[in-house]
């Protein structure tokens, strides 16, 4: 398995790395903890459509329009959505060129587009209840999936792989972009009501 999702990787595939003690691998990151968090919030939304179905009112009635402010708030949010999907396209791609295999990276796009999904239609609408928190909840664990990832690049050295078509050194900024996308994205979330 690990063969074809992240090969040539030099920490192993387990969750510890072979290399380092304490320190999860990449790509038990790329495989299991960034994609489960995906699966997570996808999860979460269904079990919260499927326990709250019977509950919610069909009709949906709209809110007051919304200020400048706030409109330019929502461009941003998606505009920062774009960026995050676009920093992932980056990492997926310079993955593979340098032959470190992508895991299961691509599932991130999915978490994207529901989010957006979900922002756009205001829970679709009204009918998905808690809507923001299963946003936050996806923010909040893709900021801690590439906190960790971001931890283990910086320990393994900043200097490594130079010789690669992805330097250690190219794959911390891009890593710490995404991190930074996130955490706004996650306060955006909060603060767009």
């Amino acid at each position: 398995m690990s063969g074809t999702l992240c090969p040539n990787r030099p920490e192993g595939f387990g969750p510890q790395s072979n290399l380092y003690a304490h320190q999860l691998t990449s790509c038990f990151l790329d495989i299991i903890f960034v994609p489960g968090i995906t699966w997570l919030f996808v999860l979460s939304l269904l079990l919260i459509i499927y326990t709250t179905r019977r509950r919610i009112a069909t009709k949906y009635t709209s809110a007051p329009q919304p200020s400048r402010n706030h409109r330019i708030l929502h461009i941003i949010y998606y505009l920062l959505i774009i960026a995050a999907a676009g920093m992932a396209t980056l990492e997926i791609v310079r993955l593979a060129l340098a032959s470190l295999g992508i895991g299961l990276l691509p599932f991130t796009y999915a978490g994207l587009a529901v989010a957006a999904l979900l922002r756009g239609t205001r829970g679709v609408r009204g009918r998905v209840l808690w809507w923001r928190w299963a946003n936050v909840f996806l923010w909040v664990g893709l900021m801690v999936g590439n906190a960790l990832k971001l931890a283990g690049e910086v320990k393994e050295g900043v200097d490594t792989r130079k010789d690669t078509k992805y330097p250690m050194s190219d794959q911390i900024t891009d890593v710490a972009i995404m991190l930074a996308l996130y955490v706004v994205l996650a306060v955006l979330e909060i603060v767009l009501v």
